[in-house]
């Protein structure tokens, strides 16, 4: 349904875009709950005018919720170890081509409203370039010139699928893992948002990381309830490491 109401007929659903989204969702929902909590309880301040600055340019409001979440949890100080600035993570370049004030006096990329309105004419001009909002997402991290060659050297040029573009070696690994991140996330704001919850409930699990691949009918053999608790191993031969969760949890 969400791809459905993003206008993305030509995206296709397949197993690994299914596979990896329900991983993150497990991720932010349950094993991180505490942290996505915060995030939220953060960006309430925050959200309702972000979500006018995106429906300025016709996106939607769950990925006004999910690009701040995954960038910074709402974090307007947030800064990363490549140069990255603000709750919508700017680079210096990126945030002068739009708009954006940056030298030694002042730094727009911390203010909230502008950079949420460049991250917005962002994406809608990548939507436009893609005829994509999941692509625009993609290059909001991988940049114009990565999604087009990834494009372009997918396997089958007649449909979008998620699986060539996550096992496309011009790709790093956290950058295969953006895509997911952010439709899980907007997945967790249409669930709440639907429930009328304000905050991830919390549930009582037990976490085990899995540092490298492992098969899959070896976990079985442990963990008779493991398709039941972890989803997004079903129809899966071995466990994917996750590297921005530093492995499988």
């Amino acid at each position: 349904q969400l791809l459905d109401d993003w206008g993305e007929p030509a995206f296709a659903i397949d197993e690994a875009l299914i596979q990896h989204v329900s991983y993150f969702y497990k991720y932010y929902s349950v094993i991180s709950h505490k942290r996505s909590n915060r995030a939220i309880i953060r960006g309430r301040k925050y959200l309702p005018e972000i979500i006018k600055i995106f429906d300025k340019y016709r996106l939607p409001e769950d990925v006004a919720f999910a690009l701040p979440f995954v960038e910074s949890s709402f974090n307007a100080k947030a800064r990363s170890s490549v140069g990255a600035v603000g709750m919508f993570q700017f680079m210096k370049q990126t945030a002068r081509d739009y708009g954006l004030i940056v030298n030694s006096q002042k730094d727009e990329r911390i203010n909230i409203y502008k950079s949420a309105d460049a991250s917005a004419r962002y994406l809608r001009n990548n939507r436009n370039v893609f005829a994509s909002t999941v692509l625009s997402l993609g290059s909001y991290h991988h940049g114009t010139g990565k999604v087009s060659q990834v494009l372009l050297s997918a396997a089958n040029a007649d449909q979008r699928s998620f699986y060539a573009i996550f096992n496309n070696r011009r790709l790093g690994r956290y950058s295969k893992e953006y895509i997911p991140q952010c439709l899980s996330a907007a997945i967790i704001y249409r669930v709440l948002k639907e429930m009328n919850l304000r905050l991830i409930p919390e549930m009582n699990i037990t976490q085990r990381r899995l540092a490298k691949g492992i098969s899959i009918e070896n976990l079985k053999k442990q963990y008779s309830d493991l398709f039941s608790l972890n989803p997004d191993l079903f129809r899966r031969k071995q466990i994917y490491p996750y590297i921005s969760t530093r492995g499988y949890i």
